[in-house]
């Protein structure tokens, strides 16, 4: 599968759905939607979820003609097991894997999928000056982030500079559309987007299909296709970055958009009473030290709205608000105060919010 935090550390999916896709409490949103949950006796629904990537899918599909339940699913997880082919670096012998044990200067041609993802990774890369950058695996290895599993120690400075010299998109290099080579030994992991990815493509299965209502939730990274019913908006919470209760901080409404969300809230470690977060600086090889405790991104790409919103976790409040502004990005922050959250919103984001 594509390498992800395994299922107890999931910390960046942070999103609520109002018919309980993922299995969490939104008691109260369906008590005030309950007249508006259910589709019309003329219409299929359909739910349909399994394992995947290390979390979850679930897929709400509403349509007017009937739905072939079985068909739809094995279209939706032929393409999900494609993407964990081309892109998982557990799997020694996908294509992303076989890339990273490729010497250096060695030029591999690599499939549309792989190609459109990288070059949306290196093209964030630059936008936000190396905030988000594709080849950051062997600093998140480091400390204890990574499939090698948990930290015993902190990081030494001596490890940490090694394992940094090896991170810089710079030394990923094009020789063609679809040729790619390395000038450096570094390691490509696409965990950052490639969930996002998996999302859209599994909207475009749907669509392909003539199903154009629907939700699509990978572990937290969603996007939603036309309304539930006509003027009726896909209802979805992001959650209060608490990492002892789960509640809903804000209710926005979704047509036709994907949205994804990073925080730092529940996967991190502490040494020496100091807490460090998961969310790993690549330009420093270190945990970021700011208080911002969540951000969530809206974007008709949830792959682009994926590796935004980890690079804005990056960056912090000030310098990633700055950021989103910048690019026109609808970005939801929540930091954390002595007395409490407090947020900060694009009002791009705001125009999505219902309560």
């Amino acid at each position: 599968m594509v390498r992800y935090p395994q299922p107890a550390i999931q910390i960046r999916w942070l999103l609520f759905i109002v018919f309980c896709l993922a299995g969490c409490d939104v008691s109260e949103l369906q008590k005030t939607e309950s007249e508006q949950t259910e589709p019309l006796a003329t219409e299929a629904a359909v739910h349909l979820s399994g394992p995947t990537m290390g979390t979850w899918y679930n897929v709400k599909v509403i349509s007017q003609v009937g739905i072939d339940q079985n068909a739809l699913s094995k279209k939706i997880e032929a393409v999900l097991f494609d993407i964990n082919s081309l892109m998982s670096t557990y799997d020694l012998g996908s294509e992303l894997s076989r890339f990273n044990l490729l010497p250096i200067n060695t030029q591999m041609v690599l499939s549309p999928d792989t190609v459109t993802v990288i070059k949306m990774a290196l093209d964030l890369s630059v936008k936000t000056a190396g905030a988000f950058d594709v080849t950051v695996g062997p600093v998140v290895n480091l400390w204890g982030f990574g499939p090698d599993g948990r930290l015993e120690n902190k990081p030494s400075e001596m490890a940490i500079d090694a394992a940094l010299s090896q991170v810089g998109y710079q030394a990923l290099v094009w020789h063609s559309d679809n040729q790619l080579s390395k000038s450096k030994p570094v390691y490509v992991d696409l965990s950052a987007i490639a969930k996002g990815f998996a999302v859209d493509k599994v909207a475009e299965v749907l669509r392909e299909q003539g199903y154009n209502r629907f939700l699509v939730d990978i572990g937290g990274e969603l996007v939603a296709g036309d309304g539930k019913a006509p003027g009726q908006d896909w209802k979805v919470a992001v959650e209060q970055p608490d990492a002892h209760q789960r509640a809903i901080q804000k209710v926005i409404s979704l047509r036709r958009m994907g949205v994804a969300t990073s925080g730092d809230y529940r996967n991190f470690y502490e040494f020496e009473g100091r807490r460090y977060s998961h969310t790993i600086d690549p330009r420093t090889g270190r945990p970021v030290a700011h208080k911002l405790a969540s951000v969530s991104v809206l974007h008709p790409s949830v792959a682009y709205a994926d590796g935004v919103a980890t690079a804005l976790m990056v960056l912090g409040t000030e310098q990633g608000y700055a950021l989103a502004s910048k690019l026109g990005i609808s970005a939801y922050f929540i930091y954390k105060t002595s007395s409490g959250f407090e947020v900060k919103a694009t009002d791009g984001f705001l125009s999505y919010v219902s309560r």
